[in-house]
C-alpha cells in the first residue's frame, strides 16, 4: 500500500491524468451552439449526443479509479476513501460544468429530445454515480447534507402522487381545466397541465440542486441523480407515461 507520504504525490499524478484524459474527449465541443441547426426542423438521433460518452467515461472511471485507489492505498480498510474524492473531484466539477451547459442549451421545446435522451442514458448509470460519489463523500462529510441527498426529495414524490392520482378522475378534471389545442408534447387539457407540473418540478429540482456548496459539487450531482431516476421511473411505470 502507498504510504501516508506519498499519497499527496499519488494524488497529484493520477489527478492530472484523469484530468488529460478528459482533455482527449474534447468536452468544450460537447456544447457547441453555432453546431445546432438554425431552421425550425430539428433533427436527432437517438443515443448521438456527445455528453452521452461522457456520462458512460465517468461511470467506468469512477468505478475503476475507486478500485484502484483501494487497492494501492487502502485493501482492507476505507482510508482510502478521501483520496479517491482527491483525486476524482476535478473531473466530477468538469462533468457538472459541461452538463449545465447542455441543460442550457437544448432546453427548448424542439430541443427537448436530446435531454430526453440523455436522461436515459444517466438513469442507466444512476447506481453507479450515487453508489461511488456517495460511498466518497459520505465519508468525509459525515454529518453534513450528503444524508439527504441519498433520498429522494419529499416535493418530488409528492408532486408525482398527485399528478397520478389526477388521472383516475380524467374526466371530471378535464372538465374543470380550460381547453388547449393540441401540442406534439399535450393533447388534452389534462396532458397539458401534467407536462406544466413536470416543467415545475424540474425546475424546484434544479433550484434545490445549486443551493447546495459550490465546493462540494456531487452532493448537488447525486441529489440530481436520484431525483430525476426517481421521476423518470414514475412515469415509465405508471398511467403519467401516455
Amino acid at each position: 500500500a502507498i504510504t501516508a507520504g506519498y499519497r499527496k504525490i499519488y494524488k497529484e499524478l493520477r489527478s492530472s491524468i484523469i484530468e488529460q484524459s478528459i482533455a482527449y474527449l474534447q468536452t468544450e465541443r460537447i456544447v457547441d451552439e453555432r453546431q445546432l441547426s438554425s431552421t425550425a426542423t430539428f433533427r436527432y438521433d437517438r443515443g448521438s449526443h456527445k455528453f452521452n460518452q461522457f456520462i458512460a467515461f465517468m461511470a467506468l472511471l469512477l468505478r475503476s479509479e475507486r478500485e484502484l485507489a483501494r487497492q494501492l492505498v487502502d485493501p482492507v480498510g476505507h482510508d482510502y476513501e478521501e483520496t479517491f474524492w482527491d483525486i476524482m473531484e476535478g473531473a466530477v466539477e468538469i462533468f457538472v460544468t459541461v452538463g449545465q451547459k447542455v441543460l442550457k442549451v437544448y432546453r427548448t421545446p424542439e430541443r427537448a429530445v436530446v435531454l430526453f435522451d440523455i436522461i436515459d442514458h444517466m438513469d442507466q448509470q444512476a447506481e453507479t454515480f450515487a453508489r461511488e460519489l456517495s460511498s466518497a463523500t459520505g465519508k468525509l462529510f459525515t454529518n453534513d447534507i450528503i444524508a439527504f441527498t441519498s433520498t429522494v426529495s419529499e416535493l418530488t414524490s409528492n408532486t408525482l402522487q398527485r399528478l397520478t392520482r389526477l388521472l383516475e378522475y380524467h374526466t371530471v378534471v378535464e372538465r374543470l381545466l380550460p381547453a388547449v389545442s393540441g401540442t406534439a408534447e399535450a393533447t388534452t387539457a389534462l396532458g397539458a397541465f401534467i407536462v406544466s407540473g413536470l416543467r415545475t418540478l424540474e425546475t424546484t429540482v434544479e433550484t434545490k440542486a445549486r443551493s447546495y456548496p459550490a465546493a462540494k459539487p456531487a452532493q448537488a450531482v447525486i441529489f440530481l441523480l436520484n431525483n430525476y431516476h426517481y421521476i423518470l421511473k414514475n412515469i415509465r411505470t405508471t398511467e403519467l407515461s401516455h
